[in-house]
């Protein structure tokens, strides 16, 4: 019986032994720690004895765990080998880090710098501070992602944990979504120097310009106009249309003096067909326009939108200074106004501005009855021959 017995139970008869012995070993050992706690703490008077077959087991179970910690060991160091690897085969975070932050006299500009979870933490530190050209105990420092809010408050940027959040922040939004994004971790400088702003100019400095510029402005003025003379205005009528026709009583007569002359007769001139109407242009105001607005009823017309400024008392002024009509008044600035006529600031310049919108709205409405006055007279050649056929 014992020839045809299995390879399985073999094994198991010569494994079992060692299993126990290893067991009875283990017990033993608990019990020699009880008893060595038990002498430490007092409640023992001797100390366990021990014999030289426990010696031997005692060593041999020693030499186990020893193997049994080396390969603990090993496999740590090997975990710890292949973390740097991870690390290499992510791809680095892009940093924004401002420049020139403490400099009031230069503009903020982003230097971008690249780091991954491998790199020292206080080799980043030291990169950075360096590049923002700050002390290395500055303590002002965050950090945010280019996707978040404006309004979301900055990450503290510290300790090498707060760079390791960061780190995480990123990864975390990169996995997000169904495609890959684009973060860029922003460095900020939560104290900042304060950049010198150009400085404005108050309304008093206006004010003074305005004067000054006012005053060369009657000076230059008073320089180049002429002196006003009285002297009574006549329109004087341009001649708009001209009729050119050579009657026969004109034609025989220059026939006759030429044969009288013998020598160098002169040719009969063709009668012309038609009667043109020629459009004079003339400088002058035509007799169609207007006639030119009293500054009176000018005055009038001002008093009754502004009752109380009381135009109506400067009339006497404005006629002894020569001033008649509308167009007169609008060859003249405030300054003239208040000073020679005698208005205040508010008063000359509303009466200043009045003038000006009537005197351009009476040239605006000349130009346009010339204007039609041009397609009337360009149109009536045409009128003509369509009569004639």
């Amino acid at each position: 019986m014992s020839e045809l017995r299995s390879p399985r139970s073999q094994v198991l008869e010569n494994v079992s032994p060692n299993i126990s012995s290893r067991t009875r070993a283990k017990q033993r050992s608990q019990a020699r720690r009880v008893q060595n706690a038990a002498f430490l703490l007092g409640v023992r008077s001797e100390l366990p004895d021990v014999d030289d077959q426990d010696l031997e087991m005692l060593n041999g179970m020693r030499g186990v765990e020893c193997f049994y910690d080396g390969m603990a060991d090993s496999q740590t160091i090997e975990g710890f080998s292949a973390q740097p690897q991870r690390f290499q085969e992510l791809e680095k975070v892009k940093f924004r880090i401002p420049l020139h932050t403490m400099d009031i006299n230069q503009s903020v500009t982003c230097v971008d710098q690249s780091y991954s979870e491998s790199d020292c933490r206080l080799d980043i530190f030291d990169r950075i501070k360096a590049m923002m050209d700050v002390p290395t105990t500055y303590e002002h420092l965050a950090w945010r992602l280019s996707v978040a809010r404006r309004k979301d408050p900055p990450h503290r940027l510290l300790t090498s944990y707060d760079i390791d959040d960061a780190f995480k922040a990123v990864r975390t939004e990169q996995g997000s979504g169904r495609r890959k994004k684009r973060v860029v971790l922003e460095i900020i400088n939560t104290m900042p120097a304060l950049k010198e702003r150009p400085v404005k100019r108050s309304s008093e400095s206006f004010v003074a310009d305005e004067q000054s510029l006012s005053s060369d402005r009657t000076r230059v003025q008073g320089q180049t106009l002429l002196p006003l003379q009285r002297a009574p205005t006549e329109i004087i009528s341009p001649i708009i249309h001209n009729h050119i026709h050579v009657s026969p009583a004109i034609s025989d007569t220059v026939t006759s003096e030429g044969r009288q002359q013998g020598e160098h007769p002169i040719m009969r001139p063709q009668p012309l067909k038609r009667t043109y109407a020629l459009y004079m242009e003339s400088d002058e105001d035509s007799s169609d326009d207007e006639p030119l607005q009293i500054i009176e009823d000018f005055l009038t017309s001002v008093h009754s939108r502004y009752p109380a400024m009381d135009f109506l008392r400067y009339a006497g002024k404005l006629k002894d200074r020569g001033i008649l009509y509308l167009p007169t008044a609008a060859g003249f600035d405030i300054g003239f106004y208040q000073n020679k006529v005698g208005m205040p600031e508010g008063t000359a310049l509303t009466f200043h501005s009045c003038v000006y919108r009537a005197y351009m709205r009476a040239e605006r409405a000349k130009g346009r009855r010339k204007t039609k006055g041009k397609k009337k007279a360009r149109a009536q050649p045409h009128d003509d021959g369509s009569e004639d056929e």
